[in-house]
């Protein structure tokens, strides 16, 4: 499984959790509700920067770990 459909779950979850509306989450996050129609039907991926607005609204945050062992 891709990060992005992780994080895509992990907003569904914490969505349907609080009972919040699509509308009112993409209202409080910037977006637009068409946009998180998308990332909720999986017919688009998330952007890092869309994903942490969604998540801080949701109580949550992306976290970003350097691997030193990564090849630049």
């Amino acid at each position: 499984m891709k990060k992005s459909e992780e994080v895509i779950k992990i907003i569904i979850r914490e969505t349907e959790a609080r009972g919040m509306k699509r509308s009112e989450l993409a209202k409080k996050s910037g977006c637009t509700r068409r946009q998180i129609d998308y990332i909720f039907k999986g017919e688009r991926g998330i952007s890092i920067d869309l994903a942490d607005a969604v998540l801080k609204v949701l109580g949550k945050q992306i976290k970003i770990v350097s691997d030193k062992r990564a090849k630049e």
